[in-house]
């Protein structure tokens, strides 16, 4: 292990030709012992270092105080001054925000309702369309259960046919069972067209729902633009005022100086 002695300037080997007395540091410097072969930095460099580091760092800080100190005043006049501004400023944006909000809470409620009203009418043409199909698949069921109805008496009067004598009573009940299928095809038909009817009706109503719904829009469309015009006429006398007011208010500061 190698030794020497360590001091702020320089590391100086030890040896035989050299002693603590041949050495005069100093009074800032530090004597220690120090380990060149492990590179070991002594703890009182260390402490040195971060003291000379902090009293640089008070007189950075005294620095500043001292040159904040002479601008203060100055400062808080310039301060002062922009807040007085600042806050006719905010005052200002404060009318012209409100104003802004006022429209906006009037559009987003005309925009909410005109969506709450394209789904509505969506979810009623879907359940339009909905029960239409439910309508065919019953008037489907009910077709196919009469065709099978019929087919099956069909076959019943073959098979009568087949097996019993031809007679008057039998040509009668023939014709009257068709001309009771008749009515009651006359009377499904009937029936249906009744049906169709007020279906057609209903849809008319609707039709004319939708045509009223439009035109009650449009005065809606005309009322609301009659209210943007009165309040873009507001706003704009208002700002005619602001500017008489400040107007006033140099011509009041001229005559003061």
């Amino acid at each position: 292990m190698v030794y020497g002695i360590y001091t702020l300037s320089n590391v100086i080997p030890y040896s035989s030709e050299y002693t603590l007395s041949n050495f005069i540091p100093y009074e800032s410097e530090a004597r220690v012992w120090y380990d060149i072969t492990e590179g070991v930095y002594p703890i009182h460099h260390q402490l040195l270092t971060e003291k000379r580091e902090q009293k640089r760092e008070e007189r950075r800080r005294k620095e500043k105080r001292e040159e904040r100190g002479e601008e203060r005043e100055e400062e808080r006049e310039e301060r002062r001054e922009k807040r007085r501004e600042k806050g006719r400023e905010k005052r200002k944006e404060r009318r012209e925000q409100r104003a802004e909000r006022r429209e906006q809470r009037e559009e987003s409620r005309d925009q909410r309702a005109e969506r709450r009203e394209e789904r509505r009418e969506k979810r009623r043409e879907k359940r339009e369309e909905r029960r239409e199909e439910r309508r065919e698949e019953r008037r489907e069921k009910s077709r196919e259960k009469g065709r099978e109805k019929r087919r099956e008496k069909r076959r019943e009067r073959r098979q009568e046919r087949r097996e019993e004598k031809r007679g008057e009573k039998r040509r009668e009940e023939r014709r009257e069972e068709r001309r009771e299928e008749r009515r009651e095809e006359e009377t499904e038909e009937k029936t249906e067209e009744k049906r169709e009817e007020k279906r057609e009706e209903k849809r008319e109503e609707k039709r004319e729902e939708k045509r009223e719904e439009k035109r009650e829009e449009k005065r809606e469309e005309k009322r609301e633009e009659k209210r943007e015009e009165k309040t873009d006429e507001k706003r704009r006398e208002e700002r005619r005022e602001e500017r008489r007011e400040e107007r006033r208010e140099e011509k009041r500061k001229r005559e003061e100086r």
